[in-house]
């Protein structure tokens, strides 16, 4: 669902952090990234730096448009 949205507003990834589901997340079609890959308008916010641990694994999705090209 969030997908969906996030699509029908343009964005072009979606990125995530998990300490217990990246195989999980992977079957949902996530990979692996660097911390410093994330953009720094993400990798700014409370919820990125504060409550997941440096051992957390960044995950990302790059996003469809959906308009045929």
């Amino acid at each position: 669902v969030i997908e969906v949205e996030a699509v029908a507003r343009q964005v072009r990834a979606l990125y995530l952090l998990t300490k217990d589901d990246v195989r999980l997340f992977t079957r949902a079609g996530y990979v692996p990234c660097q911390r410093d890959d994330v953009p720094a308008a993400i990798r700014n916010t409370a919820q990125f730096a504060t409550p997941c641990p440096a051992t957390a694994v960044v995950m990302f999705k790059k996003l469809q448009s959906g308009a045929s090209g």
